[in-house]
């Protein structure tokens, strides 16, 4: 059995917005757990910390983004979970 990983909200976030000092090795490190078949989890708070982080407004250190991103997230990890998912 392919190990299980949790991906956390800083995770999720430099998946989804190109530009910070850290993506490219978050985005090596998941392509290497992916690659090895690990199975990758969120959780609902991860999922709503991440939704506030990208609507909330640049002047209250949020990213200041249209729901479209966020939307574009969510519909994408639904489609991607599987039934015996957390």
């Amino acid at each position: 059995m392919a190990p299980a990983y949790l991906l956390d909200t800083n995770i999720l976030l430099r998946l989804s917005l190109a530009g910070g000092p850290y993506d490219e090795v978050v985005v090596a490190a998941v392509e290497r757990l992916v690659a090895e078949h690990a199975t990758l989890f969120y959780t609902l708070q991860y999922a709503a910390e991440f939704w506030n982080v990208c609507t909330r407004p640049r002047a209250v250190n949020g990213l200041g983004l249209s729901l479209r991103l966020p939307q574009l997230w969510s519909r994408r990890a639904r489609s991607n979970s599987r039934s015996d998912s957390i």
